[in-house]
């Protein structure tokens, strides 16, 4: 193999998908501070040289993770998002996405509130809000019709879907078991504090 055949190798996208995924996981065990080129390259089997093909510094590298997971969540959230449907039908289908992802990606999910305490991470996250604009669209026509209660969107989702990060977190690590019947009334619950007009119901 001579060696442009080995700098394409190098710099292929399934190598920079490998270097983010030990990336991820490293940062998961030890945490952003702790995590360093050396240590990323390690767990991923490259060499150190070959991360520096694909991310400049460490800054770089952790911009395009944060990138990838805000993106990586945008699209689980969204899956099968019909605007079409009742709010609270919609509410319920998101819910059950993030709850979703929550559960399946708990080290996405580490990463993200590892995240949330740098410095430039709600700068960083506004640049990817049109992601989101189908959330932000549910918001604003909830409110405008008299559905959801007038709040703002930021907290109006903090009402709505904070509580699945500990939900998930009581699943996953205390022995809760999150049954469909539960996990319908925790969904109500949620809708609930949201909603300017509470239902009595669970839709089908």
């Amino acid at each position: 193999m001579n060696v442009h055949s080995l700098f394409v190798e190098a710099m292929s996208p399934d190598k920079t998908r490998l270097i983010l995924d030990a990336t991820e996981e490293v940062i998961a065990q030890q945490g952003i501070m702790n995590t360093s080129m050396s240590k990323v390259a390690k767990h991923a089997g490259v060499a150190a040289g070959t991360i520096y093909l694909h991310f400049t510094d460490k800054s770089e590298l952790i911009s395009k993770l944060r990138e990838r997971n805000i993106r990586d969540f945008s699209l689980v959230l969204l899956a099968g998002h019909d605007a079409t449907l009742s709010f609270q039908q919609q509410f319920e289908n998101l819910w059950a996405n993030s709850y979703n992802f929550h559960l399946r990606y708990p080290e996405k999910v580490k990463l993200r509130e590892m995240m949330r305490l740098l410095p430039d991470y709600e700068s960083s996250w506004q640049q990817f809000m049109d992601l989101f604009t189908p959330l932000t669209e549910f918001f604003g026509q909830g409110v405008a019709q008299g559905v959801l209660k007038p709040l703002p969107g930021p907290i109006l989702y903090s009402l709505g879907f904070g509580p699945i990060g500990e939900f998930s977190h009581q699943s996953t690590n205390q022995g809760l078991v999150m049954s469909q019947e539960l996990q319908k009334l925790a969904v109500l619950a949620c809708w609930d504090a949201i909603a300017l007009n509470p239902s009595i119901s669970i839709s089908e």
